[in-house]
């Protein structure tokens, strides 16, 4: 329901002056403005006081600069609602913030620090987040760099257009988000360095798990990272209790805790698409167990790399069959041959994630040996763009 604030701010058809103070929980750095996040406000307006769990501004950036996450400040300035769609398939960016509890947008005129406490791993975080960015863009130059922080940090500022347009149209888009299948990278990687490393089960398991959270907080608690971090953490904890782990009661229980935290991400295009892939290889994946070396008794050696290919058309199959009907109520449209170039793309991405944490940490100690390794990922992700540009003509 809208909140009392916006409900004024509708009815009167005005845009209102209001004084607000709020802790703020998240910046973001625009190209030519600063987006401040804020919750637990207590905003004036119309001789009313109202309280807003949370809200957006928008402020200069010289205003910013001197803001931290976990400062109290005080902000007056200009209140308008989001706008809805206006026609069929047009961006909701009302149904957008609401999701995620933002139903007010101040224009910030004045900025005014109340307290200057900052929330230490929040702030670590997000510095973190940009000195990495820059590391990325310094390395691969603008343009693979703003893939990679895309890719590794869902940082997506730095996107070019033209290219992020190609992969949607090309049906492998997905990678350019922070995704189930990165974030199980991360941290079934972690896991099981750490298991070889010699730790048990539960020290293993507490590690990996704590340094995936860490992952999710700092490039922001989205619905997909949210499925991939309650999966991990059942099946480590699966393993560290010594039970047997299932897929689709994790996924069941990923999708109460996520719905229950946000009723409304039963709606949204990232929940459908990010739990109907993983519902679709649950059960549409054994449908295909009768492709060509996808059986249960291995093949001969000289057809292995023909049931390889059979398992990953299978998988392509059943998440593109399932998610058939969420693509076209949202995009409209679905690229046929997406089912082939991600049986490519797919494979590749852990050549990427690999070579970008490699390459990352590598730079640390060597920055010519760390720039050779990211060196890697600028020649996977040329390759997407010439088969895309390929699949696309």
């Amino acid at each position: 329901h809208p909140s009392a604030l916006e409900q004024m701010i509708e009815e009167e058809n005005l845009s209102s002056k209001v004084t607000l103070s709020g802790t703020i929980y998240r910046i973001d750095e625009k190209e030519n403005i600063t987006a401040l996040f804020l919750k637990g406000n207590a905003v004036s307006a119309a001789g009313r006081t109202f309280m807003e769990p949370r809200l957006l501004t928008y402020v200069e950036p010289d205003q910013a600069k001197p803001l931290g996450i976990g400062n109290r400040a005080e902000i007056s300035g200009e209140a308008q609602v989001f706008d809805r769609a206006r026609n069929p398939g047009n961006f909701d960016q009302r149904s957008y913030y609401r999701k995620q509890g933002i139903q007010v947008l101040v224009w910030a005129d004045r900025v005014d620090i109340l307290s200057a406490k900052t929330d230490r791993v929040a702030q670590f975080l997000a510095d973190f987040r940009t000195r990495w960015t820059a590391l990325l863009t310094e390395q691969l130059g603008s343009y693979h760099g703003g893939t990679m922080s895309a890719i590794l940090l869902g940082e997506k500022d730095g996107l070019d257009q033209e290219m992020k347009k190609l992969y949607q149209k090309s049906g492998i888009g997905h990678i350019l988000a922070i995704s189930g299948l990165h974030m199980s990278f991360i941290g079934t990687g972690i896991y099981r360095l750490f298991r070889r490393a010699g730790l048990g089960f539960v020290p293993a398991g507490a590690a990996g798990g704590s340094l995936l959270i860490l992952h999710t907080l700092m490039v922001g608690a989205g619905v997909s990272s949210m499925r991939a971090l309650i999966m991990f953490l059942v099946r480590v904890g699966a393993d560290m209790t010594g039970r047997d782990y299932d897929l689709l009661t994790s996924l069941a229980l990923a999708a109460a805790i996520v719905c229950g935290i946000q009723p409304l991400y039963l709606m949204d295009a990232g929940f459908l698409l990010s739990f109907g892939s993983i519902l679709g290889i649950a059960i549409l994946s054994p449908v295909f167990q009768a492709l060509p070396g996808t059986a249960e008794n291995k093949p001969p050696k000289h057809v292995r790399i023909l049931g390889w290919l059979g398992k990953g058309l299978g998988t392509s199959l059943s998440v593109n069959i399932l998610l058939l009907g969420p693509m076209l109520y949202f995009y409209f449209e679905v690229p046929l041959y997406s089912v082939f170039l991600n049986l490519a793309v797919i494979p590749l991405m852990s050549v990427v994630m690999g070579a970008g944490l490699a390459g990352s940490a590598l730079t640390l100690l060597s920055e010519r040996a760390g720039g050779a390794v990211l060196g890697i990922c600028g020649h996977v992700l040329w390759l997407y763009d010439t088969v895309c540009a390929g699949a696309g003509t």
